[in-house]
């Protein structure tokens, strides 16, 4: 591969990789909040 495309694809690499840790700490705050991780079940059940 030339330089140029290892760059291109370390690029589009790094976005995935970014996405996914920002999505999976959105959903982990969000968890977060509710007192720690909670399975969905009781999650979606009133406290």
């Amino acid at each position: 591969m030339s330089r140029s495309a290892r760059i291109a694809v370390f690029l589009l690499v790094w976005i995935v990789v970014s996405l996914a840790l920002f999505l999976a700490g959105s959903r982990t705050s969000a968890e977060a909040s509710r007192g720690g991780p909670v399975p969905r079940a009781s999650a979606a059940a009133p406290r």
